[in-house]
C-alpha cells in the first residue's frame, strides 16, 4: 500500500501548523 505523495505534503504541513514551535517560522514565511 503506497502513500500518495500529495497526502505526505498535507499530513506534514498540518503536523507543523499544529506545532507551536513552527508558528514563528510559518507567519514569517507568509
Amino acid at each position: 500500500e503506497t502513500i500518495d505523495p500529495k497526502i505526505k505534503i498535507l499530513t506534514g504541513l498540518l503536523y507543523m501548523l499544529s506545532s507551536p514551535k513552527m508558528i514563528p517560522v510559518i507567519s514569517l514565511s507568509i
